[in-house]
């Protein structure tokens, strides 16, 4: 659906001499139709510079972005105002115009994309009910919680029924609960309209709780990407210690201790109790988590195995008990 193909965004630097700035370099991504997809990063990792390069805010200064196939880096004109429509953007500060009503502000767009006055109206009342604000069509931003205008702000980016939908820190300013409510609408307006949307944040909670895939961004490069289940079931992700922190060993057990990664599978089960009981092995947790994360409990649990008498770990009997129930032993 969408792909980064070796996109490079170079900005002049300062000064005469200076050498260019680098926001962008040789990011090469695909997000498949039907995702939400998560790119996370610091502030400077370049995640706000993709997403503006994808929506023609700025122009790539080399490589290829293609949407459903058409390279939209060559569009121009009438042609890219065209296919803009084909995309709605969810932003962290709302961007709502304090003079319109909530009514005014959804159609605004569909003014701007020149579509028949009598057909605004009910699509706008078709998208407050969808959103949840049926009550609110002429109340004014000002009279609004956050989370009521970032509702205003989701069907706003709707309204033209775009097939792409960009979050750029849309949560940001939101407290956790109201956070979790609009991910959850996001989520079910995906599933309903078949979205694909592009979220760009600095929050693990926000991509645990929606995302399907993920890409980690640092100093404009994608330093690690790819479906969240497999991310996380792998010990040596760094998307994995952001979305399930560990920390590091005790001193008294560093060298020795290992991770235990499991997807469904073992998290209910007694695995410790009962790898103790038929090994006679002992297991010293040192930190663990079990998360919710793309629809499916995910655990990590950091761990030592230790002979009661002094003896030899056998090592590929430890693997074998726990691979054998689903669970990545790894160091």
């Amino acid at each position: 659906m969408i792909s980064f193909e070796h996109v490079m965004k170079h900005y002049p630097g300062r000064g005469k001499n200076a050498a260019p700035v680098v926001a962008l370099d040789d990011v090469s991504l695909t997000i498949e139709q039907g995702q939400i997809y998560g790119i996370l990063g610091r502030s400077g990792a370049g995640k706000t510079t993709l997403l503006r390069c994808l929506n023609h805010l700025e122009e790539v200064t080399s490589g290829t972005i293609r949407v459903a196939g058409t390279d939209w880096t060559s569009l121009q004109g009438k042609e890219l105002r065209s296919v803009r429509r084909q995309m709605g953007t969810i932003f962290q500060h709302f961007n709502l115009l304090a003079s319109r009503t909530v009514f005014d502000n959804v159609a605004f767009g569909l003014e701007l994309a020149g579509e028949k006055k009598q057909d605004i109206a009910p699509r706008v009342t078709e998208l407050l009910d969808l959103v949840g604000l049926p009550d609110k069509a002429q109340a004014h931003p000002s009279q609004l919680s956050g989370g009521q205008k970032q509702r205003v702000g989701i069907a706003r980016a709707l309204a033209t029924r775009p097939q792409v939908l960009l979050m750029d820190e849309a949560t940001s300013a939101l407290d956790p609960t109201t956070t979790e409510q609009i991910l959850d609408l996001v989520k079910d307006l995906r599933d309903r309209m078949g979205l694909t949307v592009l979220l760009i944040t600095h929050e693990s909670d926000v991509v645990r709780r929606i995302c399907d895939g993920a890409a980690l961004m640092a100093d404009g490069r994608v330093v690690e990407h790819g479906n969240l289940l497999e991310l996380v079931s792998d010990p040596e992700s760094r998307i994995a210690d952001q979305l399930i922190p560990l920390g590091r060993a005790q001193d008294a057990f560093e060298g020795r201790s290992q991770l235990l990664s499991f997807v469904n599978q073992g998290v209910s089960e007694p695995l410790i109790s009962t790898f103790t009981r038929e090994t006679g092995i002992n297991v010293s947790i040192l930190g663990g988590s079990v998360e919710q994360i793309a629809g499916h409990k995910v655990g990590r649990l950091r761990v030592a195995f230790d002979h009661p008498h002094g003896g030899g770990l056998d090592d590929a009997l430890i693997r074998q008990f726990f691979n054998e129930r689903g669970v990545t032993v790894s160091k």
